[in-house]
């Protein structure tokens, strides 16, 4: 096996995996009637992403000046600080509250960054050969009960 056949067979795994993981999102309300567990999927997602998004931004760029980043940082920054700006001034719910709901006004962003960061050096052909019969699969699933 050259570099270049290993280097396919890890983005055909990637891409796998994304598939998986876009299934496992998609079908999680069906899912929870199985195992309770699935109603944490999301939550868990989201919190895989902040754990790699740091891991990679600390450990690994060493907290160097990235342009990527500070292109998602800086905004990000700055919608925490005014919903957390807001609570520190006024005081109208318990820092629990605050902590519950910045929680989950970021979980659509830490699932973003799981994807950037697990999938960013994967190729779009092994990426695309997976997904897009996934998601066309997806699609007619769901018209086909959106029409039942």
């Amino acid at each position: 096996m050259n570099v270049e056949t290993l280097g396919c067979e890890k983005g055909r795994r990637n891409a796998w995996m994304l598939a998986v993981l876009m299934w496992l999102l998609m079908l999680q309300n069906p899912l929870e009637r199985f195992s309770h567990s699935f109603a944490y999927m999301d939550e868990l997602v989201a919190l895989a992403g902040m754990l790699l998004g740091g891991y990679v931004v600390f450990i690994v760029d060493k907290g160097r000046y990235i342009k990527d980043h500070l292109e998602v940082w800086i905004p990000l920054t700055l919608f925490v600080a005014a919903g957390l700006l807001g609570n520190l001034v006024y005081r109208y719910q318990p820092l629990k509250c605050v902590a519950v709901d910045l929680f989950t006004n970021l979980k659509f962003f830490a699932a973003i960054s799981l994807g950037y960061f697990l999938f960013r050096r994967t190729p779009w052909d092994s990426l695309q050969k997976v997904i897009v019969p996934n998601a066309n699969a997806a699609v007619i699933l769901l018209f086909c009960l959106f029409l039942a």
